[in-house]
């Protein structure tokens, strides 16, 4: 994973959990200020940051950091809980490889026949 900035050329897996969060703070607490400061009053900081790396572990940098774009895009007045920006971290997951959507259009059938773009593509599938 990399950093949270739009456009970082680091490489998305070199930053660990931890140092993602400690980035995430930092760019809520610019934004929301005292609201986010405040949130963790009575708490202990490395027991929030802790939590909220645990819950981000396995999520997607690129998710997080458009989770955090949403927020500022949106107008957000308030800042998110934990379960609140997990959910919307959610939202941006990747939905895994693209599907081919192949039409059966029978006015213009591959060369060879369907059965034979049928068998190309079970094969590539192996």
């Amino acid at each position: 994973m990399g950093n949270l900035t739009s456009g970082s050329s680091m490489d998305r897996q070199s930053a660990s959990p931890d140092a993602i969060v400690d980035r995430l703070f930092q760019r809520l607490a610019a934004m929301y200020g005292a609201k986010w400061l405040d949130l963790w009053t009575a708490i202990p900081m490395d027991a929030v940051k802790a939590e909220w790396s645990r819950a981000l572990t396995g999520h997607d940098v690129e998710a997080v950091r458009l989770a955090l774009e949403h927020l500022t895009a949106n107008g957000n007045p308030f800042p998110p809980t934990l379960p609140e920006f997990v959910s919307l971290v959610q939202q941006f997951r990747r939905r895994g490889p693209h599907v081919l959507a192949i039409a059966d259009n029978r006015r213009d059938p591959p060369p060879g026949g369907f059965s034979s773009l049928r068998d190309i593509l079970r094969k590539a599938g192996k």
